[in-house]
């Protein structure tokens, strides 16, 4: 009973030392992301200038190119940053699910 008492101990106060400094990571990592996808609007907001001016004399194949670059490379961060967030997510889940069942076996216990 004591040692089933200590991993579990062992194990709650990880979880909330976890806990307490994931929130200040969130927070800033949410800031970042504000940040960049201003700056991301900012640039594509210029560069669409650039082509309007320009579509007035001549149209420029490059800068559309680049306009486009910069939106599908934008779309796939945003999906990177889903499939992080999905694994992050799966990760967190299977070791909330091993813990208990690790405790169990450490303190004696098989459950089926």
């Amino acid at each position: 009973r004591h040692r089933r008492n200590q991993a579990r101990d062992g194990w709650k106060k990880k979880y909330f030392e976890t806990k307490k400094t994931t929130a200040p990571l969130e927070e800033h990592l949410r800031n970042l992301r504000q940040e960049l996808e201003l700056f991301h609007n900012k640039v594509l907001h210029q560069l669409q200038t650039r082509e309007k001016a320009r579509r007035q004399g001549r149209s420029s194949e490059k800068n559309e190119l680049i306009i486009q670059i910069i939106k599908e490379s934008y779309e796939v961060d945003n999906l990177k940053r889903k499939v992080e967030d999905a694994k992050m997510k799966l990760i967190t889940e299977t070791k909330v699910t091993i813990s208990p069942v690790s405790m169990r076996q450490v303190a004696g216990w098989v459950y089926f």
